[in-house]
């Protein structure tokens, strides 16, 4: 008997570790793929992030190159006035002969301040619209923008296959940058509340230390206890005897006593 409990003891044992086994080559197999996924997940947003410095270096590139035409142009511009300007002196300058006490200057016609004011105003313009207008505009808007989008019966298969897998991809990338984000955020919250429950106890810590109670160290003054917890105590009478004091129920045995008295004294003097 003790030899087959033995037996059923080793066969329940080996059974038991191939179990294990099994279950640690499915566990080991699983961590296998997770690291794999999280090494291709790291390959690709690496991947991103170097397209998308591309995209910013060469974006960077173009607004400067704009703003630099911007600026040439301006100066042109700026340039051409100045020329403008001084045509018109010359001009208004030859009307005038030297040496007959005339004036000697002439007063320049100020085309900038026109042309700012020209500027505000047709601002002040544009802004005033009303609100009729400017559903008006709204909706001539979209439907330039819905006019644009063409119809995916006249896209071939293979565009449109394109830009499914384009959407598919945008989809991807922002339910990855949700869930980074959320995670960043929750380990941030545990950060932050590991490091307020720090501080306080190095404030505790530091008014042990100077020998002050250590609840009066915080933001918040102590709780002050105004009286005992042992003052108060439990009205233990029912309803009945309740009631009973703003009935004057009192007042008919004082009155009875009283007869009581009487009577006493009344037996006495006879």
């Amino acid at each position: 008997l003790k030899d087959r409990l033995e037996d059923e003891e080793k066969g329940k044992l080996q059974d038991y570790e191939e179990r294990r086994k099994k279950e640690r080559e499915v566990e080991e197999e699983e961590l296998k793929k997770l690291k794999e996924k999280q090494e291709r997940r790291r390959l690709e947003r690496e991947q991103e992030e170097r397209e998308m410095a591309e995209k910013k270096r060469l974006e960077d590139e173009r607004r400067k190159k704009e703003e630099e035409d911007r600026r040439i142009r301006q100066e042109e511009e700026k340039r051409k006035k100045e020329e403008e300007k001084n045509k018109r002196q010359q001009m208004i300058g030859l009307n005038f002969p030297i040496g007959q006490g005339g004036r000697n200057f002439v007063i320049p016609i100020k085309t900038e301040k026109n042309d700012k004011f020209g500027n505000i105003v047709q601002a002040k313009q544009e802004m005033g619209m009303t609100k009729d207008q400017q559903e008006e505009a709204k909706k001539v808007f979209m439907v330039a923008v819905r006019n644009a989008i063409p119809e995916a019966s006249e896209i071939p298969v293979n565009e449109l296959k394109a830009k499914i897998k384009e959407l598919h991809n945008r989809i991807c990338k922002l339910e990855t940058d949700k869930y980074d984000l959320e995670k960043r955020h929750e380990r941030q919250q545990y950060d932050l509340k590991e490091l307020n429950e720090r501080s306080r106890q190095v404030a505790r810590n530091a008014d042990g230390r100077k020998g002050r109670d250590a609840e009066t160290g915080g933001r918040h003054p102590p709780k002050v206890q105004v009286f005992s917890k042992y003052d108060r105590q439990i009205d233990r009478r029912n309803f009945k005897e309740r009631r009973s004091v703003y009935e004057h129920v009192s007042f008919h045995s004082f009155t009875l006593s009283l007869n009581q008295n009487e009577n006493l004294k009344r037996k006495k003097n006879e």
